[in-house]
């Protein structure tokens, strides 16, 4: 039995006619018919075109999306041929093994029915077994609808708020369901089994027999396997439950839709509601008590069950993929992926799954789609298109590290990144920005504030979790660093999830105040940390007048500096340091403990000890009441380095063009410029480009890369490879 038995994906196919509404067809329709506004409200069963047309406008005026059965398959034929339409192949197994074929990951396909037309649009790698006899040709009607489609006739006047799709079926073969019998056979090697399709029949004794039918059939299945269920819309909604009395106990893994959750509830659900959707999911699981369930939606997709947990990074990859299809079409390049990997994701997404995780804990995951804005989405199969996401990224969920603490390679991984492209993280702060990080990361200036806290696992001063990274996927950094340190660390670390470094986008919109941080001797004693905060700046742009403030250019007493705090006496402090200018490119490393402030019209990229100690030596200029860790300022003052720093000790700050600091920040932590052409090393690290574009390659990873990208390097990525025309710099702690 070949490889392709691994995932197998049934129980129907077939093939569809894709087209999309244009308002004056459908005005004409309206007149011709002479339907009225009265009659959307609730559309009768579809028995003739006039039917069809009630039925398609009722949605639009909803913007819904539904399934239907159609009694006359010459309407579905008569409608189709009114609008420019494409052949395509669908059903929900066989549009998730297109997709899982794009990706490398081969599967058997169980279809009902079969004809050249299939024959020439399945993928190569693709096997099948198909249990109709003769060739059958029923397409189904699949009807796209933009957002903002209005249709003036009459007395009807809709416009869609929301782009969907709406799906109309005359299928004999489907509406049969009958099995082929080697189904069994291909099932015996299988760690995915996929069903769907029963919602298509419209026999009570028919679908009892093939319900019994499959279950012999799934007999075969070997201990391990994962059944996933994917829901649909029922033909006969009663069908539903008879299914899931049958199935229900042989189910890993059930999916559905928003629109398929609200009808099982029978009532409407605000789907950015963290306590409506967990009051949401208590209904549905106590309906479909299955192990783990899958709900995927516009706006974010979510899996809730004892193992939640191992599905975040499924989730993710369904919901990229799907998201990907919407904006760019069953013809989406890997650039495309990449490209839409940097959206940003929907804010109140984001809001919303935090807010879900609090409510439910580690019960539910949940992973925010994307804010997209696409003049004319795709809007056909993406459920599907998420199932088959999700379930390729299962079957490689065995992935084991070897020895060295690396996965082992396999075929056709490239779209499956071991290098996390990170998203903004851009907590408040007390001064202000100029909106330079948004435009360095090519985003839209939604949030202007002054940092980015890139890779991030420490959380600010006494506002924990407030400075925490979370993922692409919507995994908290800490949580998945912590859930296996030795896939991001590396196996020497393999008990820590402690990365030992902190690095952040800085955007000076204003002169940031007079300050210093503490070291690891006084952090220590004092604040109960191993680490201080020794730090280092990379300069990416400057005005030509940028400067910082570094160091006291002579000794000052302590009751001195006592005075200026007390008296926040700011001018005769800021005189008493070295003002040193600095422009794009200059890199210089801050020991703790050195009074520093960092000049107006500066972006930076900082590497620092992980942690937010500071001690503000000013802050009533701030709107600030102290700053003074808590400690009292007869305290903290004793960790400031009051020596005078001359020119000659100041320049031994700097690094050189590629080793970016000196000798005396090893003990901290390393900053290194990457060209094209160079090799990065094995390590956690991460990085930020500043320059250019280009690629980065490696065994498991091929990712298009720009400058204004925050890039995190797990170990187990392995040795890298920089290509193109750009520049950016790898930070990391010292030794790693």
């Amino acid at each position: 039995m070949s490889g392709a038995s691994r995932v197998v994906l049934g129980l129907g196919g077939c093939v569809d006619h894709e087209l999309t509404l244009s308002a004056d067809v459908l005005e004409q329709l309206v007149t011709e018919y002479g339907i009225r506004a009265a009659e959307l409200a609730s559309p009768p069963p579809v028995a003739d075109e006039r039917d069809l047309v009630v039925s398609i406008l009722g949605y639009v005026a909803r913007a819904g999306g539904g399934e239907h059965f159609v009694a006359s398959a010459p309407a579905l034929a008569t409608f189709a041929g009114r609008f420019p339409h494409r052949t395509t192949l669908g059903g929900t197994s066989v549009r998730a093994g297109l997709l899982m074929s794009r990706l490398g990951v081969p599967s058997t396909f169980h279809l009902v029915s079969i004809d050249d037309t299939v024959r020439r649009l399945l993928p190569p790698d693709v096997e099948y077994i198909c249990s109709g006899g003769t060739d059958t040709f029923d397409p189904h009607l699949i009807v796209q609808y933009d957002r903002g489609l209005r249709i003036r006739a009459g007395d009807v006047d809709i416009t869609a708020a929301f782009p969907n799709r709406l799906i109309y079926v005359n299928d004999p073969a489907n509406e049969s369901m009958l099995l082929a019998d080697g189904l069994g056979a291909r099932l015996r090697a299988a760690e995915i089994f996929l069903i769907s399709g029963f919602n298509a029949m419209r026999d009570k004794d028919l679908l009892d027999d093939r319900l019994r039918s499959l279950r012999s059939h799934m007999l075969q299945l070997p201990p391990g396997a994962v059944t996933y269920f994917e829901d649909a819309a029922y033909h006969e909604p009663s069908f539903s439950r008879r299914v899931r009395e049958v199935l229900l106990d042989a189910i890993d893994v059930y999916g559905m839709n928003e629109d398929e959750l609200q009808s099982y509830l029978g009532h409407p659900v605000d789907l950015l509601s963290a306590r409506d959707v967990a009051a949401a999911l208590g209904e549905v699981q106590a309906l479909i008590p299955v192990p783990t369930l899958v709900l995927h939606t516009k706006y974010w997709a979510l899996a809730a069950g004892a193992r939640a947990a191992e599905f975040t990074v499924a989730l993710d990859t369904g919901t990229v993929l799907a998201a990907t299809r919407y904006s760019y079409g069953d013809d989406f390049t890997d650039a495309d992926v990449d490209r839409l990997r940097r959206q940003p994701r929907r804010p109140e997404s984001v809001a919303f799954a935090a807010a879900l995780r609090d409510r439910l804990g580690d019960g539910v995951r949940c992973v925010p789609g994307f804010a997209l804005d696409v003049a004319h989405p795709t809007t056909v199969g993406l459920g599907d298109t998420f199932v088959g996401g999700l379930l390729a990224a299962l079957v490689r969920k065995d992935r084991r590290l070897s020895g060295d603490g690396r996965p082992r390679n396999e075929a056709g991984v490239g779209w499956r990144k071991t290098v996390e492209t990170l998203p903004a993280n851009q907590p408040e702060t007390f001064y202000r920005g100029a909106g330079r990080i948004a435009a360095f990361r090519n985003v839209p200036a939604s949030i202007d504030r002054p940092e980015d806290w890139v890779g991030s696992v420490t959380s600010r001063f006494a506002l924990a979790p407030s400075g925490l990274s979370t993922l692409s996927d919507g995994r908290v950094l800490a949580e998945a660093i912590a859930a296996d340190p030795r896939w991001w660390l590396g196996p020497e670390r393999a008990d820590s999830a402690d990365t030992g470094v902190l690095v952040k986008l800085l955007d000076a919109g204003q002169r940031l105040p007079l300050h210093v941080h503490p070291d690891r001797r006084f952090a220590r004693a004092h604040l109960a940390s191993p680490y201080g905060k020794a730090e280092a700046w990379v300069i990416v742009s400057a005005r030509p007048d940028a400067h910082v403030h570094l160091g006291f250019a002579r000794d000052v007493a302590s009751d001195e500096l006592a005075g200026w705090v007390a008296g926040q006496q700011v001018e005769q402090m800021l005189a008493a340091t070295n003002r040193i200018p600095v422009a794009a490119g200059d890199a210089i490393f801050c020991p703790a403990g050195l009074p520093h402030a960092i000049g107006d019209g500066i972006l930076l990229v900082e590497v620092q000890e992980p942690t937010d100690f500071s001690v503000l030596l000013e802050y009533a200029g701030f709107g600030l009441a102290d700053g003074h860790l808590g400690l009292g300022y007869d305290m903290a003052l004793q960790c400031v380095d009051r020596g005078g720093w001359t020119p000659d000790r100041i320049d031994d700050l700097r690094g050189g063009a590629d080793r970016l600091l000196p000798a005396s920040a090893d003990e901290f932590f390393t900053a290194r410029r990457l060209r094209g052409g160079d090799r990065l090393e094995q390590g956690f690290c991460v990085l930020v480009v500043v320059a250019g574009e280009g690629r980065l390659t490696g065994e498991m990873d091929d990712l298009a890369v720009r400058r204004g990208d925050t890039l995190l390097i797990p170990h187990a990525a392995g040795p890298l490879h920089v290509d193109g025309r750009l520049e950016m710099i790898r930070l990391s702690a010292s030794g790693r």
